[in-house]
């Protein structure tokens, strides 16, 4: 069987690449990927895989169990600021957030970032309903959180002047 080699095209009218596999000669195009997709699918350790049927899969990192700790907790966060809901656990050493549940007694906004800058989510809308005012259900997927902050960095919320946000969060704190 001839080497398969990965191929790419740009497409004239957007300037997006595109990528395909198959062996020399035979290119199937049929089977496009863009490349911007599969960079963000190796983002974290993932690889991209191509079978001897010239099929691209992706393989997922997954942490291995003594790197990684699952943990939950509560929250309970004041009105108006940024507000520390999951502490840093050291410079080696990631926060990765599957899951949150959260209430409020006054309609606000909150987004969530690290304690390093790095915003997490856009400005989210809150609203006061006597049941969960925010929900992200559990990631299924260990190699892929809702939220992943920097190392040596704290998971924090920035709530509008008027919102509490009580709640919890399910978490892992991964060696890196």
């Amino acid at each position: 069987m001839d080497p398969l080699k990965i191929h790419t095209r740009v497409d004239e009218e957007t300037g997006e690449i595109w990528v395909c596999t198959g062996s020399v000669g035979s290119e199937n195009w049929e089977a496009l990927f863009p490349l911007k997709q599969i960079m963000t699918i190796m983002e974290g350790g993932n690889r991209a895989v191509v079978s001897d049927t010239g099929a691209l899969r992706v393989e997922m990192s997954t942490p291995s169990t003594e790197n990684f700790i699952i943990r939950s907790q509560e929250f309970n966060l004041a009105k108006n600021g940024t507000r520390d809901i999951i502490k840093a656990y050291g410079t080696d050493h990631e926060i990765w957030v599957y899951g949150l549940v959260a209430s409020t007694d006054t309609t606000g906004t909150v987004a969530f970032l690290d304690s390093g800058g790095q915003v997490l989510s856009g400005t989210m809308g809150l609203i006061s309903t006597g049941t969960n005012a925010l929900t992200f259900p559990i990631s299924p997927n260990l190699s892929m959180p809702w939220f992943k902050c920097l190392p040596n960095t704290k998971f924090q919320a920035t709530l509008s002047a008027n919102s509490d946000l009580d709640g919890v969060v399910v978490f892992a704190i991964v060696k890196v």
